[in-house]
């Protein structure tokens, strides 16, 4: 089990094979512009990867962290793969028309014996010369070529930059490849999916939760949550919150639509950003630049930026998530790590705590007690998932430098039962 997108770097012998795994199914990326896309992509956002293990190196889904970068530079690739052909094909009819033939057999005539044309040499020096005119006037390369995705991808020295995002027109995130990119290989030979990890620093959690709970969420909410899937791909890989996730949880918060005002007169947004968050402090684990985060929330941005509205929620999910792993104990079960997570999100740190003191039952069963917030909040938010669905999450431990993916397979009886969604 592991995270649902992001990319393997794979040496088979000494040719690198890059695959995409993308909603649990493996694609080959084959082609050269997109390759090469990637390899600029890593190259000019200095993206570290998140793990390493044998001869496999794994990032983040670049194709949808980077969606419009990867776009232009695949473009452009193209473009420039498609004007090299030409030129090289012009070049080759160029020199095989008569006029040319006459020419060069005039030349060959004036040379004093005893010195030789290297011809073949000639064409390559000069298809040299093209090929370089045209990728230097696309502005990717120097005379000095292309760095290798090899001499990138063990480059872990490289100092990090960050990167702004603003996008105003807002897209759903669906990269479309080529059906001839889209070769499937079996998982088994690519991955490894034992509960070790992808390496000794990464440990993968395989947890359940099952719930029972019949007023199932609409669709039409998630479907417009669904609007900024390229926001909850981009911050999902940042800190380690499955895209699925931040779109549930817009959908309930706002109905998927983002508005610069609050309606309750707490909660602003589409990720319902409560405003005793003006000026505090969130704090998370970037999983791109390793590094951990820190960020005072600008109230005024939370309404008007849809794309600072989705980090927050992100980094504050992430927090809360992070001091839930930290801080459980015997307090409730591993499994429960997923819906308690999502209910501290919509309770304060007092509330959330108050959970464990009131009543006589659980948790789950002490909400009734919370006057405050959404008592059947985890239900709202999970009920929109399909049975046997997975949510990933995950925790970085600062004190050991170690990260665990909480990956849990959701079960509602109620939809067992025959409720329709």
């Amino acid at each position: 089990m592991r995270l649902n997108n992001y990319l393997e770097f794979k040496y088979v012998g000494n040719n690198l094979k890059i695959f995409r795994i993308y909603d649990g199914k493996i694609y080959e990326i084959a082609k050269r512009e997109e390759i090469k896309a990637l390899e600029n992509i890593i190259r000019f956002n200095s993206v570290k990867p998140i793990s390493r293990r044998d001869n496999s190196v794994f990032y983040g889904d670049l194709c949808s962290i980077y969606r419009k970068q990867f776009e232009r530079y695949r473009n452009l690739f193209k473009t420039s793969t498609n004007s090299k052909k030409n030129a090289i094909n012009n070049e080759s009819k160029f020199s095989n028309s008569k006029s040319i033939k006459k020419n060069a057999s005039n030349i060959k005539k004036q040379i004093p014996k005893g010195k030789k044309v290297n011809r073949k040499k000639s064409r390559e020096i000069k298809r040299f010369i093209i090929r370089m005119a045209l990728l230097s006037s696309l502005g990717f390369v120097g005379f000095n070529g292309v760095r290798s995705v090899k001499n990138i991808i063990t480059d872990s020295n490289k100092a990090s930059n960050s990167v702004s995002y603003n996008d105003d027109k807002v897209k759903k995130n669906k990269i479309n490849f080529d059906n001839d990119d889209r070769n499937n290989y079996d998982d088994n030979n690519l991955v490894s999916t034992n509960n070790s990890g992808i390496n000794d620093d990464v440990t993968i959690r395989k947890l359940e939760f099952s719930y029972e709970y019949s007023d199932v969420g609409d669709n039409e909410a998630l479907d417009n949550a669904y609007e900024y899937n390229y926001y909850f791909e981009l911050y999902g890989n940042m800190y380690g919150i499955d895209a699925k996730l931040l779109a549930l949880i817009a959908a309930q918060e706002s109905s998927g639509i983002h508005k610069n005002y609050s309606e309750n007169g707490f909660a602003t947004g589409l990720m319902g950003i409560e405003n005793v968050w003006s000026g505090e402090t969130v704090r998370a684990y970037n999983y791109q630049t390793q590094e951990m985060e820190q960020m005072t929330i600008d109230y005024d941005r939370v309404g008007s930026d849809v794309d600072y509205n989705i980090k927050v929620g992100a980094m504050i999910f992430q927090q809360k998530f992070n001091a839930a792993v930290k801080n459980r104990g015997n307090l409730f079960s591993e499994n429960e790590l997923l819906p308690y997570g999502i209910q501290k999100y919509n309770l304060g740190v007092g509330n959330s705590a108050r959970l464990f003191k009131i009543g006589n039952g659980d948790w789950i069963d002490n909400r009734e007690y919370i006057s405050s917030g959404d008592n059947r909040y985890f239900e709202h938010v999970l009920s929109r998932l399909n049975n046997g669905d997975t949510i990933n999450l995950m925790y970085y431990d600062e004190d050991t430098g170690k990260i665990t993916i909480y990956s849990t397979t959701v079960y509602n009886y109620a939809l067992e039962k025959g409720i329709s969604k």
